[in-house]
């Protein structure tokens, strides 16, 4: 986590919310305008805490804040809302969610 800014922790999140997850980050994608110039890298799409419940609970899982606990991060915050990286298909794909200021989820 501190030396590469992310963490890949398995069997946090269940096979339906990873499901509802990719759901919502496609209706993102979808709904959102792409630059050209943005192909490799995507696009940031902030999104809101009180405008998607979906990246809410995201937020507020708590397995992911009981991972955290362990390695370390217990005390993380959410803000008002997270990052979502998108990019429309054929570009390379590349889909994250990010929490705050080092919590990556792939």
């Amino acid at each position: 986590m501190i030396t590469e800014g992310y963490c890949i922790v398995p069997n946090v999140l269940t096979d339906g919310f990873v499901a509802e997850l990719t759901e919502e980050t496609a209706r993102i994608n979808a709904t959102e305008e792409h630059h050209p110039d943005t192909k490799y890298q995507g696009t940031h799409v902030g999104v809101k805490f009180e405008e998607n419940a979906a990246m809410k609970r995201l937020s507020e899982w708590q397995p992911s804040r009981d991972a955290l606990t362990q390695i370390g991060f217990g005390d993380f915050a959410p803000g008002q809302g997270l990052l979502v990286l998108t990019k429309p298909a054929p570009d390379p794909p590349s889909i994250g969610i990010r929490i705050g200021d080092g919590g990556t989820i792939h």
